[in-house]
């Protein structure tokens, strides 16, 4: 089976959606299928270490509307033809646009991933995007909600969308805390860290953290906040937890290559997200024992079962978050209890199920199943 991988741009396989179509990939190789990638546009990842992964290609494609587009496509219709590629699997939005047409006339089964709630909806790609889908023989949702949003706003038909989620790897969630951790930050071996994995962009709400976590310290003026992303917000989020007084207990640490480690020292891992698709740093906390405390949108109420598994809030319900917060760092049989019970309840999420799920899919597409 030959599949092409089509993404927009491959940043780097820390990514949310990059980590999974890295590990996706990865998995198809160790079944026996001959996996391939194609970006859109490259990146420094993917022209200097791209290679490691599998056969790469650039399409060169820059604004979606450019003149240019079209010429690129026809010679990557040209490239399915001669590679022989059996099924293109789409992520990110543009390529969701204007790949599927294309793969679909080359004689290629096409399937396109939905891993968000509609935020790169405009009415101009939302109309493309139901131009599109008729070209599409199968969308893969990484979560209930995100099926449910593309049926609803795409008028996509129920039996054409297919539920995969996430999975995280085992043997990254076996990775011990990182030892020197708290030394290097300032941070006392009994102080409690509170956490959260997140691009620091607005969609995430970084700063509801921060006003949570100083509501929290009141109550427990020990405690850190850790920051683990990047974006565009760190300068307004470090004078923020000035004005707050907690600028001494705050620590971005930028993007990592590996999160896991420093989740180990979490007592509490937060996400304050207005919108979210399958959350990965949620999938991550709960695989390490680590109790949530997330806003009930998107998928995030398909992860967590409020009150056993961790806390649900409503999005920008600072007071709620606080309040759930420093509820779990003064109960530590509560905890406990409750990053148990997370964890066990995502032992489902695995990598070999995320990757067996795709290949039924694959399988049933190019054997011409119906959905």
């Amino acid at each position: 089976m030959n599949v092409l991988f089509v993404i927009d741009y491959y940043e780097h396989p820390n990514g949310g959606t990059e980590g999974q179509l890295l590990e996706l990939i990865q998995g198809l190789a160790r079944a026996g299928e001959s996996p391939r990638l194609a970006v859109l546009r490259p990146s420094p990842f993917t022209r200097e270490q791209g290679s490691r992964i599998c056969p790469i290609s650039t399409l060169d494609v820059g604004r979606v509307l450019s003149v240019k587009t079209p010429i690129r496509l026809i010679r990557f219709a040209q490239f399915l033809r001669r590679e022989r590629i059996d099924l293109v699997h789409v992520f990110f939005n543009d390529a969701a646009l204007i790949v599927p047409i294309f793969a679909k006339l080359s004689g290629c089964k096409v399937i396109v991933s939905r891993r968000d709630m509609g935020l790169w909806y405009s009415p101009a790609k939302l109309f493309l995007a139901r131009l599109a889908n008729p070209f599409v023989d199968r969308i893969v949702a990484n979560s209930r909600a995100v099926a449910d949003h593309a049926v609803r706003h795409e008028k996509v038909p129920p039996k054409q969308v297919e539920v995969i989620y996430n999975g995280y790897s085992t043997p990254r969630i076996a990775e011990p805390a990182q030892p020197d951790l708290r030394e290097r930050l300032g941070i006392g071996k009994d102080d409690p860290i509170v956490g959260m994995v997140a691009n620091l962009r607005p969609v995430k709400r970084p700063a509801d953290a921060i006003q949570a976590f100083a509501r929290a310290h009141h109550d427990h003026p020990s405690a850190h906040l850790v920051l683990i992303g990047e974006g565009t917000l760190e300068a307004d989020l470090e004078a923020l937890a000035e004005r707050l007084g907690v600028r001494p207990f705050l620590h971005l640490l930028g993007s990592l290559p590996d999160v896991i480690p420093v989740v180990k020292h979490f007592r509490v891992g937060l996400l304050c997200s207005e919108s979210e698709g399958f959350s990965n740093s949620l999938l991550e906390y709960m695989a390490c024992g680590v109790p949530p405390v997330a806003t009930r949108v998107g998928g995030n109420e398909e992860l967590i079962e409020d009150g056993r598994t961790g806390y649900l809030v409503p999005t920008g319900d600072v007071p709620a978050l606080a309040s759930r917060i420093s509820a779990l760092l003064a109960d530590g049989n509560l905890r406990d209890r409750m990053g148990a019970d997370a964890r066990a309840s995502v032992e489902r999420f695995s990598i070999g199920a995320m990757v067996s799920a795709h290949l039924a899919t694959y399988r049933r597409l190019l054997a011409g199943a119906k959905p």
